[in-house]
């Protein structure tokens, strides 16, 4: 009983902490990591450091695609090193080392946004294992004081998973970049709620965003401290949250092209220029401009994925009886030049002839905040 009690909620515990308390986090560590079956891939891995660690490290981060599997590998790793360590420690009696280590390693993955070194953690683990196997020590059975405290500092580790700030903080964002990549408007508007967005600003373009994805923008745009007309969007904004958000903006207002451009250089923030997620955004968006070439070359790569696989042979298929095609909003040849100043982006992208409600909507919340924006450019009224 004593010999399984421990390992059994260390596993619970750090699969009911990720599952519930990361669910976000673990589908953007998919979302941004990269795994692929081809030679450049295994190439560049292992010119970098921890090479072993890392590559296993994002094999496993592609099934994260699926949150309650992400949540059994982080807890499977965990008790993995718990156990690893725990039988190098045996001579001494206790399994509080183990704890002690199987924590840590929970904790790393939790704090960090890949899994590499949980994963060196139990190669490390391994290894001390298999030296304390050469020497043949007498083994002391486990005292149940040491279960106790096990349980104690795995009982820790779960209530700081929970509670605390930079978690919370990292869940809260994971949770709004998948919300609005996936169009999920209501989950970011419960997140970046008006108070908030008080004392995070960032989260304003996102809410914001919500809003104009309901056709909500212009009546509610009031409920938030807007301080200026910059609060609308990250125009000046190079991380790789601006640069998702630009990419869903792009895609709202019908404009591929720059969608794919916003794409790209979220890439660049990664460490491999691309991820699984970026690959399933570049066929959407490329199917949306009607670029079927393009397209069926990402979901090629995508086939050397093999969580991903399924969607490139999807894509594959589907491009096959696809005429290529100029876009039917703004084909790329007439598409307005994107610009530094948003609005006159948005007036542009109207003048193109992609009028929508969304644009409509969004160049008025525009004039909300500035009254005295130049508005003469062009006149919409609103679809029913």
């Amino acid at each position: 009983m004593k010999r399984f009690l421990t390992p059994a909620f260390l596993f619970l515990s750090a699969f009911a902490a990720s599952l519930f308390f990361q669910h976000y986090s673990l589908a953007c560590k998919e979302f941004f990591g990269l795994f692929l079956f081809t030679p450049d891939y295994f190439t560049e891995v292992f010119s970098g450091p921890l090479p072993v660690s890392n590559l296993i490290g994002s094999f496993l981060t592609q099934f994260y695609y699926y949150s309650a599997l992400g949540a059994a590998i982080t807890a499977a790793i965990a008790t993995g090193v718990f156990l690893l360590v725990n039988d190098a420690f045996r001579v001494s009696g206790s399994s509080v080392p183990g704890t002690v280590a199987g924590c840590f390693s929970w904790m790393a993955m939790a704090f960090s946004e890949g899994i590499s070194t949980g994963v060196a953690a139990l190669l490390l683990s391994a290894v001390l294992c298999l030296l304390s196997h050469l020497f043949r020590f007498k083994w002391k059975a486990e005292r149940w004081w040491s279960v106790v405290v096990s349980l104690i500092l795995i009982s820790g580790c779960f209530c700081l998973t929970a509670v605390s700030k930079g978690i919370r903080k990292a869940e809260n964002w994971s949770k709004i970049e998948y919300a609005t990549i996936n169009h999920d408007w209501q989950k970011i508007l419960e997140t970046a709620t008006p108070y908030k967005c008080i004392s995070d600003r960032k989260m304003i373009p996102f809410a914001l965003l919500a809003l104009n994805g309901y056709g909500q923008l212009s009546d509610n745009i009031k409920e938030y401290f807007i301080e200026s007309t910059s609060d609308l969007d990250m125009a000046e904004d190079n991380s790789r949250e601006a640069l998702v958000f630009n990419s869903i903006l792009y895609e709202m207002l019908g404009v591929p092209n720059e969608a794919l451009h916003c794409t790209f250089q979220a890439g660049c923030t990664l460490e491999h220029g691309i991820s699984n997620g970026l690959l399933r955004q570049l066929v959407k968006f490329n199917l949306m401009a009607g670029n079927a070439s393009m397209a069926a070359k990402y979901g090629t790569i995508l086939i050397k994925n093999p969580v991903n696989s399924r969607i490139g042979r999807q894509v594959l298929k589907m491009t096959e009886s696809m005429v290529e095609r100029s876009f039917d909003g703004i084909p790329s040849s007439e598409a307005a030049t994107v610009t530094h100043d948003p609005y006159f982006n948005l007036i542009m992208i109207g003048a193109s002839g992609n009028e929508s409600d969304f644009l409509y909507d969004r160049i008025r919340a525009y004039q909300i905040i500035n009254p005295e924006i130049n508005n003469n450019y062009i006149r919409y009224e609103r679809k029913d």
